[in-house]
């Protein structure tokens, strides 16, 4: 591989940004400075070193909320190295990372104790094929092992290096003696060098091939708390195996994108929480002051005393509200409709006994009703009403129809008296209606004698006189 990269300057500034729950704003925050240093010396205390994930505050709302990405900034390029999400869904128990961490720092050692085993396993495994495993090999690679080995060839590009290795190397030493050179800096520069922590195995297949990441994954030497990552590592990129462990591979892919959508899942729902937090407090505060503005109202009010008359009138029509919205939900679950479209005629008969009782009534009541008109609705009451004199007026109207002639004979009345056994819902509701609103007196009644009419109605006008 070409080092020159490795000795190039670097100044890396460490970010955290994410959007705002509230105004969605992108805000973002400086958390570390590795300083100017070159590659090499960089990838080597980023190994060492942990950042804080911290609060960010929105700038323009002043909300604190987590961030969701960690972005490297090359600050004498003035490019953004690489972004990084905040797997929110993804956290460990500290106990736990910290064995990782200690196993991930002790990698060398543990490489150190298995390292021949391992080649040997790499070997065995480019030896099965070995035009397959070079096939893998990049032009720097191959210019890299030929140096090693003192090889020089004229060979310009990958497939000239390709053909000249086939050719070249006979017998299992060369081959090994070029496949392990070749590989150095896979193997030492960057699998040793990065850690298990820091692998991204499908970066590494379009870098490496599939073939020689997938075998380090399988293969590699790492400490006990980090198989379970490596497991993790294995299950994303083996999706297709051969073999006796074919089954086992295909549950360990599953297993694992069960996992990273469980884990996307939890992160969206990490956010979707705090995002609620944040309406709750605002809900919260905008409830406070609405209580500050409201104990304030109550210290400053001034005290008003209401009118009995106004008392009264108040509980009349909340009594009629109540009544009319049982009366609709009883209508509601009936589903039924009186038909008044002919006139009902009253038939009535009256022995001459009681008439002239209901008479002597009457005239000993009258200066209750007198001088006012009482107005009969429902059936058919004209002609009883005209029939006779009493001392007070009798107007009707059958209440089959709201016309201008019903409405007159309402504003004309000073007493209504509605007929319940011979009206619509719809007649007595504005009946009622409008004796509420013009302070009336209203009377429901199933008689239909005109002279007792005016006996109940008078017993009403003489108990309001009283009170």
């Amino acid at each position: 591989m070409d080092n020159k990269i490795f000795e190039l300057p670097i100044h890396c500034l460490v970010f955290l940004r994410g959007k705002c729950k509230v105004c969605h704003t992108v805000n973002k925050k400086q958390i570390y400075d590795y300083g100017k240093m070159r590659y090499i010396d960089m990838e080597k205390k980023m190994d060492q070193t942990n950042h804080q994930v911290e609060p960010l505050v929105c700038s323009k709302c002043q909300t604190e909320y987590s961030p969701s990405e960690v972005e490297y900034f090359d600050k004498l390029r003035n490019i953004t190295i690489t972004v990084a999400k905040l797997e929110w869904g993804n956290m460990r128990e500290e106990d736990e990372y910290k064995k990782m961490e200690e196993a991930h720092k002790a990698r060398y050692h543990t490489f150190k104790e298995k390292e021949r085993e391992f080649w040997d396993a790499f070997n065995g495994y480019m030896l099965q094929d070995f035009r397959q495993a070079i096939n893998e090999l990049q032009k720097e690679e191959f210019e890299q092992a030929y140096k090693a080995l003192g090889i020089d060839a004229d060979c310009k590009t990958l497939a000239q290096y390709r053909k000249d290795a086939i050719q070249r190397f006979k017998t299992a030493k060369q081959k090994i003696d070029f496949w392990q050179e070749a590989n150095r800096y896979f193997i030492y520069d960057h699998i040793l060098e990065l850690g298990p922590l820091a692998w991204i195995p499908e970066q590494d297949i379009k870098k490496f091939g599939l073939n020689r990441t997938r075998f380090v994954l399988l293969h590699f030497p790492v400490g006990e708390p980090l198989e379970g990552l490596i497991t993790e590592y294995i299950g994303r990129i083996v999706k297709k195996e051969k073999g006796d462990n074919a089954f086992l591979f295909r549950r360990i892919s599953q297993l694992t994108d069960e996992l990273q959508r469980v884990r996307r899942k939890n992160t969206e729902y990490y956010h979707k929480i705090e995002s609620l937090k944040l309406e709750i407090a605002g809900f919260q505060k905008k409830l406070n002051e609405a209580y500050t503005e409201l104990k304030n109202l109550r210290n400053n009010q001034t005290a008003y005393t209401r009118d009995p008359a106004d008392i009264a009138k108040i509980h009349e029509l909340k009594s009629f509200i109540n009544e009319l919205m049982d009366e609709l939900r009883q209508y509601r679950q009936e589903k039924q409709s009186e038909d008044y479209s002919q006139p009902v005629v009253l038939e009535e008969t009256i022995d001459d006994k009681v008439q002239d009782e209901t008479q002597d009534l009457i005239d000993e009541t009258q200066d209750f009703i007198k001088g006012k008109t009482i107005a009969i609705i429902g059936g058919e009451r004209r002609e009883h009403a005209e029939s006779k004199d009493y001392p007070c007026e009798v107007i009707t109207h059958d209440g089959r129809k709201h016309n201008p002639e019903f409405y007159q004979t309402l504003q004309k009345a000073d007493i209504i008296v509605v007929l319940t056994q011979y009206i619509s819902h719809a007649s007595m509701w504005e009946a009622k209606a409008h004796a509420l609103e013009n302070d009336k007196l209203i009377h429901f009644t199933k008689s239909i004698n005109v002279e007792r009419i005016i006996e109940e109605v008078n017993e009403l006008c003489r108990e309001s006189a009283m009170q």
